[in-house]
Parts: C-alpha cells; sequence; structure tokens
C-alpha cells in the first residue's frame, strides 16, 4: 500500500511574498490509500499560520507550487518513508482514508474494511454507506474509501463509505454533483461525493446561502452536511466546487410566475 489519493487541495489565499502582509494559508488534502483494483462505477484566516480544524489541529499547510507537506513543513515522501499502523483508527480522524472491504453482510447491516494504516479491522453499519451507495454490492478485497469517526460509546468506526470509481475531480469538470462536507473551518474546507474520489476543495466565497442560512459567527458548512455544487477550475487552474447550495431547492416549475434572482452557471453561443 501507498500513500495516494486525494488531488492536493488548492488554497484560496496563497502565501505573499517577502515583506508583503501574510495571507491566508489553504492545507494540502491527504488520502491515504491501499493498493487495490479499482471497482466499477456505482453510478451516481488571516494570518501566516494554518487555520486550526474544527477540532482544533493544525492543518498541513500548502506552498505556492502546490505540493502537498506534512505538518512538520516537510515535503511528502522527505519524512523516511510511510509510518507504521496505529493502534487506535481514531488517529486518523481528520484524513479521508482508503482500504479494503474485509467483510459485509447485508442482510445483518454490518461489515467490516481493513487498512495498512492501522491495526486490525474497522467496522461500519449499512447506515453509514454513502446514500448514493446504499445499494451497491460491495465484495471482500473491493477498494473503498470513508472516513473514521467515533460511535455514541467512542468506538471508532468507518463512515461516509463508498467504493472506489477511478475518478479524481479533476475528471468531473463541468458536472453538477451531490456531495457530504468532511471538514470545514472558517473559510475553507472539503468535499467528498460518490461521483469521484478523494476530496475536493471547497471556500466559503463559492458558497450561494440563503439570507436566513447566513449566521454571524457560525461557520456556513458543517461536517457531514449534503450539498450540490458544480466542478470547476478557479482562475489559477486549480480543481474546485463552486456554486455550492445547501439545501434541498424546488423544481423550476415550482416557481412559475415568479421572479427570481440567480446566477449564470454556464453559457455558451447563444444559450
Amino acid at each position: 500500500m501507498e500513500m495516494a489519493g486525494a488531488e492536493a487541495a488548492p488554497a484560496q489565499d496563497v502565501p505573499s511574498e517577502a515583506g508583503a502582509p501574510p495571507a491566508e494559508v489553504a492545507p494540502a488534502a491527504v488520502s491515504l490509500a491501499a493498493a487495490a483494483p479499482t471497482p466499477g462505477s456505482p453510478g451516481p484566516g488571516p494570518g501566516g499560520e494554518a487555520p486550526t480544524s474544527l477540532v482544533g489541529t493544525p492543518m498541513p499547510p500548502m506552498p505556492a507550487n502546490g505540493e502537498a507537506m506534512s505538518p512538520s513543513g516537510k515535503k511528502k515522501g522527505e519524512e523516511g518513508g510511510p509510518p507504521g499502523p496505529v493502534a487506535n483508527p481514531l488517529a486518523l480522524r481528520h484524513e479521508r482514508l482508503q482500504g479494503t472491504i474485509s467483510k459485509y453482510v447485508p442482510t445483518s447491516g454490518w461489515g467490516f474494511v481493513r487498512s495498512h494504516l492501522f491495526e486490525g479491522e474497522l467496522g461500519f453499519k449499512s447506515e453509514n454507506i454513502m446514500a448514493e451507495c446504499q445499494n451497491y454490492e460491495f465484495r471482500e478485497n473491493e477498494a473503498v474509501e470513508f472516513d473514521v469517526q467515533s460511535d455514541e460509546r467512542g468506538r471508532p468506526h468507518a463512515v461516509a463509505l463508498k467504493p472506489m470509481v477511478g475518478r479524481k475531480p479533476s475528471d468531473c469538470i463541468g458536472q453538477r454533483h451531490r456531495g457530504y462536507v468532511r471538514r470545514f473551518a472558517d473559510r475553507w474546507g472539503f468535499l467528498n461525493a460518490a461521483a469521484f474520489d478523494g476530496d475536493l476543495f471547497v471556500h466559503r466565497d463559492n458558497l450561494l446561502l440563503a439570507p436566513e442560512q447566513m449566521q454571524d459567527g457560525q461557520p456556513p458548512l458543517r461536517a457531514g452536511q449534503a450539498v450540490e455544487f458544480d466542478v470547476a477550475v478557479d482562475d489559477r487552474g486549480r480543481t474546485v466546487a463552486k456554486q455550492i447550495t445547501t439545501s434541498a431547492l424546488p423544481r423550476p416549475c415550482d416557481w412559475v410566475g415568479r421572479r427570481l434572482h440567480g446566477y449564470i452557471r454556464s453559457f455558451q453561443g447563444a444559450w
């Protein structure tokens, strides 16, 4: 198994040159991958320091050239090889992980995943499978992607689990998808979706919030929240989420006879 997975998350604000005012630093998205065959698609802060996560753990910085760096500031691969497996999978709760299915019995509603990154197996419930993949038939030794969280008793388990589909966010540019917030700090975070593997960077400037959703002092997104978004390229050539909505919108026919305020998503030629 190797470290791979989510493409490096872009920073919305890049550190300035020496002598210029400090700017917000965005993190590198890290996904820890297990080498396994790729299954078929299931279908569908200001300041010079890196902002801290929602649980207070600083996220690793990303230099201007986009190379992922470890929390110590060294480039990945310069710290002497991959770490050994951790005894408690909760030590990896801030990362998007990849592993394989060791067992899954749909009738019992339980399954287990394994990875070289942690010791033993990690359980999951059917209800913790990503909504778009609820009817997907997982197979033993199939490559999957998941997060680690603690259950109501403080025990680690896998959530937001989905099969690997062999597509990166950059392969979905121009498409609109439904996904879920994995992490969100003050102004930026990461999304995951069944349509692609790994993390997609999100910045609050790309949110389309209704007035009632704007709360002073509260982050506009929370972990686990369902969102819809376009996969697009920003002005620096990086793949990001744009035109992000956080609630299920009515159908167009529900608005007949009313004048609306909106945004152009795409326009080509005469349409």
